[in-house]
């Protein structure tokens, strides 16, 4: 769109933006400028009245508002990855929320798109749902206040897009509930070495927007992993990597055996009339099969390619040794003995990359308690001293940021083991050991998963604790803001949307789509759509950690003598 674009004055435009000041003063300029007959403008998210009443005050001035046939607010404002996947596609987020140097405009700037996305998503689904977040999360409360006020308009409106008139009278047990989670409650699930075949790739490989790239002979190759076009990339994705490399070989098998029925054998047939009927209907059965052979062998190339590629990266990295010891911090603390070999990993410059290390450090400082942790610190930054690749900043910052957080919550004079930030970290501990065992596995579900479920089951839904430990937002009822527990609804939820702020990751996904398969206390499956500002990885993660260090600590200027 920033292109200079050539003038077609007999045709209509239609525009897909984003309702930005920067946006409207160039839709002005094409309207001063008559490029084209009409415009149609269809703004991703509801225009605000300042962008509005600008946009109205250029085209009179110039004496082009009669080009402007149509505005239409689409709520739009997200990116739809896979099924029940989405991200608003704002990769800056984490690091923008946590940066104190951001003046409270540009907060409220971020947090109103945040908003204007959820509102996209809702909107899209056409539903009004039940807001739960974190009492010790403030992020997510403040969202889920805007995102109430919203909604509230929103079905006050004559035709408005979620008015009673619009989306019909949703009875209160087919209402979903939207869960609110703030990134920073828990980072260790987007650090951990992951299993999945999936999550691998983005690991690995990095994905984005469902593409991934791969080196196949030295060349570079470039695949889409569509879930509605790939039955081999929708069935098998969650599988660990084992599995997914074996259902790709009986793949293979199949497609061999299915290629030789197509063979046409001429000294098998004595009679040359049964031989001439018998070669042409083969002929028009191999015509008809040479289509979809050919996609079934373009789907076993990408996999058997994407399999390579991921299990050699994992053999030169040796992520074997980092499962054992991520597997034995996930439940318990480190023995002298398994300590001994985290710092013997650390120092063999042969196992794994320098964020391979970074990861496997913080993951351990996370689960150390705030007095050890800056002294095991100060002694593995001597270790890796030697290694200037590895960067510590990251697990510097995010260490100060758990101190910080672990602060305010016990300061806050309630029982930080009832709220959603410890009960993450409690989980967290209980992830089970075993080459075998998955990241989010059944019975191995991520702490994101373990809250979804205990708020989707509600069970304490008219408990006084409750009523302060997660607060309950209803668009629906008279009151605004957190309601007491006589207000709120008592049976389980269904579904769920689950909104990770400051990033989604596929191993949650995996964990979350595992579980929603699995029978709630009622006998039902769940139905759970997952999204975030973005889609984060490792690497990402660290990045931000790193931006947020050097912003919180500006190196000093050198004097010279």
């Amino acid at each position: 769109y920033l292109m200079d674009r050539e003038k077609i004055p007999d045709v209509p435009a239609v525009y897909f933006v984003r309702p930005t000041m920067e946006n409207i003063r160039k839709i002005s300029k094409d309207c001063e400028n008559g490029l084209y007959e009409s415009f149609y403008i269809n703004f991703t998210n509801p225009v605000s009245r300042p962008v509005l009443e600008e946009f109205a005050r250029l085209t009179v001035q110039s004496q082009s508002s009669s080009y402007i046939s149509r505005i239409f607010d689409q709520y739009l404002n997200f990116v739809c990855i896979e099924e029940n996947l989405f991200s608003f596609q704002q990769p800056n987020f984490f690091t923008d929320l946590h940066d104190n140097s951001k003046s409270n405009d540009e907060i409220e700037t971020l947090l109103d798109e945040l908003t204007n996305s959820i509102i996209s998503v809702l909107v899209t689904l056409g539903t009004v749902p039940v807001i739960r977040c974190s009492r010790v999360d403030e992020i997510s409360k403040v969202v889920a206040g805007r995102v109430e006020k919203v909604l509230r308009i929103l079905r006050e409106q004559r035709n408005g897009p979620l008015s009673d008139s619009v989306i019909g009278r949703i009875q209160n047990f087919q209402r979903p509930v939207l869960i609110l989670f703030e990134r920073s409650c828990d980072l260790t699930s987007c650090l951990k070495h992951p299993r999945t075949y999936q999550a691998l790739c983005d690991d690995i490989l990095g994905i984005n927007l469902s593409k991934v790239k791969c080196d196949v002979d030295g060349k570079t190759q470039k695949y889409d992993l569509d879930t509605s076009h790939d039955q081999f990339w929708e069935k098998h994705r969650f599988d660990d990597i084992p599995t997914a490399a074996e259902m790709n070989e009986k793949s293979v098998q199949q497609w061999k055996q299915d290629s030789k029925t197509m063979q046409v054998n001429p000294e098998a047939h004595a009679n040359a009339a049964l031989l001439d009927s018998d070669v042409t209907n083969r002929l028009t059965t191999a015509m008809n099969m040479v289509p979809e052979l050919q996609e079934r062998k373009n789907v076993i190339d990408m996999h058997t390619n994407l399999l390579t590629s991921t299990f050699e990266q994992m053999k030169n990295r040796k992520y074997n040794e980092y499962f054992e010891l991520e597997d034995i911090i996930s439940q318990r603390q480190l023995s002298s003995q398994e300590r001994d070999k985290l710092i013997e990993l650390l120092r063999n410059p042969d196992c794994g990359t320098a964020i391979d290390k970074t990861r496997l450090i913080l993951l351990y400082c996370d689960s150390l308690d705030p007095v050890r942790v800056q002294e095991e610190l100060r002694f593995i930054e001597k270790v890796v001293g030697d290694q200037p690749a590895i960067n510590l900043q990251p697990v510097k910052q995010w260490v100060s940021m758990r101190n910080y957080k672990t602060a305010s919550t016990l300061k806050s004079g309630k029982e930080s083991s009832r709220s959603i930030l410890a009960m993450a970290e409690s989980v967290g501990k209980k992830v089970a050991s075993g080459v075998k065992t998955l990241i989010g596995g059944e019975g191995n579900e991520t702490p994101l998963t373990q809250i979804v479920n205990m708020l989707l089951e509600n069970t304490n839904a008219g408990a006084a604790t409750e009523s302060e430990i997660h607060p309950y937002f209803d668009p629906k009822l008279g009151q605004s803001g957190n309601q007491p527990p006589q207000n709120r609804r008592k049976e389980p939820f269904r579904d769920a949307i689950v909104v990770a702020i400051g990033g989604c990751n596929y191993a949650e996904w995996q964990s979350l789509s595992k579980f929603a398969k699995r029978p709630n206390s009622s006998g039902q499956t769940r139905n759970i759509i997952y999204g975030g500002t973005s889609v984060v990885r490792p690497d990402i993660i660290l990045s931000d950690l790193t931006q947020l260090y050097k912003k919180q600590n500006p190196e000093q200027p050198k004097t010279t003598h």
